[in-house]
């Protein structure tokens, strides 16, 4: 765990696998403060595609002295491990799925679940709360990914990927990043997370997620969502803009927007007490 001298020692952290009921095994990461190991709310964390930890650092180290957080890593990550010999599903309902037998293994029966996410885990969260039934209080999702209408020419890549091929395509990626997503002239150390992310990503399951995500539309089951959710967004985020996140609020019963000034600020420890006063309003 060379992520923990990051962390306060007053918190405990353990690493810990559950397995889906499709045997695939996903890490979690838990946090506990001191004296807090029953009491509630919970804070789960879904980071985004190919997001490792340390791209989280300065937000969990606002959460985790004050409540117990458990850090979900999806199943396109490197961590994961797979059953031998079986074809393994990669799609927003498979995903969904992870996020409630996870919260369900570890959280139990308590109905302070907060739970957090950015990107692409602000979209499986958002799936998970509008097609299965849960116990969370409140969901909290940065920059959802809203629809994944993959231009012809990713369609192409898609098509005709081999790992040996993922080269290209991070550079694709991180060009993007660079054009639509960050600002690396005012915050470079943003991109460098990125960049060692991406590069470090494991390129046959990208492959199979990306594939299995392709014609895949949020707004199709967001009106199933009843729970309150707090939209945030990045004023400099030309992918997820402001009038974006108004779409996705028109279409969630229960919910608002708040904006934060940039992408490196959603990552922040502002994100962090953002989160901590939502959770201390309800």
């Amino acid at each position: 765990m060379t992520y923990r001298t990051s962390f306060s020692k007053d918190v405990d952290i353990k690493e810990e696998y559950v397995e889906m009921s499709d045997g695939v095994k996903l890490k979690t990461i838990i946090f506990t403060p001191p004296g807090n190991y029953d009491k509630k709310p919970v804070i789960a964390f879904v980071a985004g595609w190919v997001s490792e930890i340390s791209g989280w650092i300065d937000v969990l180290n606002k959460l985790t002295p004050v409540y117990k957080t458990i850090y979900i890593e999806t199943r396109e990550k490197k961590s994961a491990i797979f059953p031998e010999k079986k074809n393994i599903e990669f799609n927003m309902n498979r995903i969904a799925l992870d996020l409630k037998e996870i919260i369900d293994d570890k959280c139990g029966n308590n109905e302070d679940v907060y739970l957090s996410g950015s990107s692409l885990g602000s979209t499986a969260i958002l799936h998970y709360l509008g097609t299965l039934e849960n116990q969370i209080k409140h969901g909290i999702v940065i920059s959802p990914v809203a629809e994944f209408n993959y231009p012809l020419l990713l369609k192409f890549f898609i098509k005709i990927f081999r790992p040996f091929m993922y080269y290209i395509i991070s550079r694709v990626i991180l060009l993007h990043l660079r054009l639509f997503r960050l600002d690396v002239k005012k915050e470079p150390e943003q991109y460098n997370k990125y960049y060692k992310t991406v590069t470090g990503a494991e390129p046959s399951r990208l492959h199979k997620n990306a594939a299995a995500m392709a014609g895949y539309d949020t707004f199709k089951i967001l009106n199933g969502i009843k729970v309150p959710v707090t939209i945030v967004g990045a004023e400099t985020d030309k992918l997820h803009g402001l009038e974006l996140l108004k779409k996705l609020q028109s279409h969630i019963e229960y919910s608002n927007i708040e904006t934060m000034k940039s992408n490196k600020e959603t990552h922040s420890a502002s994100f962090g007490k953002l989160l901590i006063d939502i959770i201390k309003k309800n």
